[in-house]
C-alpha cells in the first residue's frame, strides 16, 4: 500500500491565506501613494434690487380768498421713496392741468366756465415754474439732487380773480421717471 506523503511545511491553505495578506497589504500601499486629482473654481453670487419708486404729493390748498386784495400762496410738498434708497435718481415732471398749459394753469369751476390763473414753482419767490422741461423750455423739473422731500409753492394772482363764489379746481399729474 501507499503511503501518503506528507508537505512538510506550511499547507495550501495557509500559503494561499499568506499570499493574499501579501497581495491585500501591497494593494494597500499603493492605494495610499496615489493622490486624487482636484481642481478649484469661483461660485459667483449675487442678488440686484431693481430701483423702484413711489412718489406722493400732499394737496395745494389756497384756502378761501378774503377779499383784502392779496394774491394768495400755498405749499405741498412732493415725496418720494426708492427701493434702491435715496441715491436713486430720479426726475419729477408736472403737466399743464386743466389748461394743459405748464406756463398758464388754470383753476376751474365746477361747471368748467369760469377759469383762474394760477400756478406752481420750483422757489418761494415764485419764479421758476414747474413742468417738463422736454416739453416746455421754460419750466423745470424736481429732482433726486435735491433730495426725497421737496416743496412745491403755489401763487394764486388775485388779478382776474372770478366774481362768482365757488370752488375752483386743478388737477396737475406727477410723473416719476426713475
Amino acid at each position: 500500500m501507499r503511503s501518503k506523503i506528507q508537505p512538510s511545511g506550511p499547507t495550501i491553505k495557509v500559503r494561499l491565506a499568506r499570499l493574499a495578506a501579501a497581495f491585500l497589504i501591497g494593494l494597500a500601499s499603493l492605494s495610499s501613494s496615489i493622490q486624487a486629482a482636484t481642481d478649484t473654481t469661483n461660485l459667483n453670487v449675487s442678488a440686484s434690487i431693481a430701483p423702484a419708486c413711489t412718489v406722493g404729493v400732499t394737496a395745494l390748498n389756497f384756502g378761501v380768498y378774503s377779499g383784502d386784495g392779496t394774491d394768495m400762496t400755498a405749499t405741498a410738498t412732493l415725496t418720494t421713496s426708492c427701493s434702491g434708497g435715496p441715491t436713486t435718481p430720479w426726475t419729477a415732471t408736472f403737466d399743464g392741468g386743466s389748461s394743459g398749459i405748464r406756463d398758464a394753469r388754470r383753476l376751474v369751476s365746477p361747471d368748467g366756465t369760469i377759469t383762474w390763473d394760477y400756478n406752481i414753482y420750483a422757489d418761494g419767490g415764485y419764479i421758476v415754474v414747474l413742468g417738463d422741461p422736454l416739453i416746455s423750455g421754460s419750466t423745470v423739473a424736481m429732482t433726486s439732487v435735491d433730495g426725497p422731500s421737496q416743496t412745491i409753492y403755489g401763487l394764486l394772482p388775485v388779478a382776474g380773480i372770478p366774481t362768482a363764489a365757488d370752488t375752483y379746481i386743478d388737477i396737475v399729474v406727477v410723473t416719476l421717471t426713475f
